[in-house]
């Protein structure tokens, strides 16, 4: 053989194994028919998602949250109409020790093994205290009635303020932020607020005085206006109930290959939001917490040879049970198109979907390459932003 014949043998290596096999067709390569997968948080906004994603490609999937009859409605209304997929509701707290326990022995009684683990955040209430979604309605309504047009700098070195706000009539408080998709969106403002249903908005008491800059009234607002109680009760619920629920299915996923034959074992992946990334919002140290715990369960699971994979995606702006865009901004966003790219720093210039998220998390969950990454799916917004 010569050299040149040599070179193009070692050209073809990699894929001539898998050429005329069907192995690289897109059937085959997300295929996901037959899993066994459990959704924390699978009641609402991406949990849901994920859980009809799976569940219409032939996944058995279990959801779990705080509110039975949510996921009961959730399991019901995201079923497949055919094919072996389907949904299951489980009640349990992944926020308490007791209910990633229940979640676990759930699970655990009618499955021997587990292929995937997907941790939503589950965002706790302000002191455990609600804000009624039609006030947040009522307050955009008179925000837009009063025609008030603010708009976010989306580049590099200008100065950006996270936190502006403002009290409406109704009481309700108007957060700009355009970090996360985890605002509560509506019309050009995205609002943030505790919601009435298993997802709230978690976020810092404290809110610094953008009148006062000097250190003696930013140490106050922050530190009295701040409770330990209200940032343990963030942490658990966004980032340790992750760490907890992972240990609990380790041997249900480390199953899926040596008890349920699957190729490789089961894997996770831990959903944050850009504010982990960004740092430009106060609950970006929850998130930023569970992208640094991908981390931590990547290596530690990788370095005893189990061969379990973590990853997590980091969505920017998607219409979700914590996400709500006035219709026309979703259904139409040409038409919206300036107002996406300057006022929300979008350069695709609409929100994401639930497509464009599947298809995500769809390439995540079947690369058994990968792990311990931090997948970016924003629409190029993070490319505006200084970091």
């Amino acid at each position: 053989m010569t050299s040149a014949e040599a070179r193009k043998e070692s050209e073809l290596a990699l894929v001539k194994p898998f050429l005329g096999t069907g192995a690289l067709s897109a059937a085959n390569l997300f295929d996901v028919k037959g899993w066994v997968c459990v959704v924390t948080g699978g009641g609402t906004g991406l949990g849901l998602v994920t859980a009809a994603a799976l569940a219409e490609n032939g996944a058995k999937v279990y959801i779990t949250g705080r509110r039975l009859e949510t996921l009961e409605a959730a399991a019901k209304t995201a079923a497949p109409t055919s094919g072996p997929g389907k949904i299951i509701p489980v009640q349990a707290d992944a926020a308490t020790k007791e209910g990633v326990q229940k979640m676990r022995d759930a699970v655990a009684k009618d499955e021997k093994w587990l292929n995937l683990l997907v941790n939503i955040e589950r965002l706790t209430a302000q002191s455990g205290q609600s804000v009624n979604r039609q006030i947040v309605q009522d307050a955009l309504a008179q925000w837009e009635s009063e025609r008030v047009k603010r708009k976010p700098p989306n580049s590099f070195g200008r100065v950006f303020n996270p936190h502006k706000r403002q009290k409406t009539a109704r009481g309700a408080i108007l957060f700009w932020s355009c970090t996360s998709p985890s605002n509560f969106s509506l019309g050009s403002l995205p609002v943030q607020g505790p919601l009435t249903e298993d997802h709230g908005i978690s976020l810092p008491h404290a809110e610094p005085d953008q009148t006062d800059n000097s250190p003696e009234a930013l140490a106050k607002e922050m530190f009295e206006n701040e409770t330990y109680e209200h940032w343990l009760d963030a942490y658990r619920t966004n980032t340790a109930s992750y760490y907890f629920t992972t240990w609990a299915f380790v041997p249900l996923l480390s199953a899926a290959r040596t008890e349920g034959g699957a190729a490789e074992p089961g894997n996770i992946v831990n959903i944050s939001s850009m504010s982990g990334v960004t740092r430009t919002s106060q609950r970006g140290q929850f998130s930023a917490a569970t992208i640094s715990l991908t981390d931590q369960l990547a290596f530690e699971l990788a370095r005893r040879a189990l061969g379990i994979r973590v990853n997590t995606i980091c969505p920017g702006y998607f219409p979700s049970g914590m996400s709500v865009f006035p219709p026309d901004r979703v259904s139409d966003p040409e038409a919206h198109a300036a107002e996406w790219r300057e006022k929300w720093g979008v350069p695709f210039a609409r929100a994401g979907t639930a497509r464009d998220y599947a298809q995500c998390i769809f390439g995540i969950v079947t690369n058994g390459y990968q792990t311990g990454s931090h997948v970016i799916i924003d629409g190029g917004w993070l490319l505006e932003q200084a970091f």
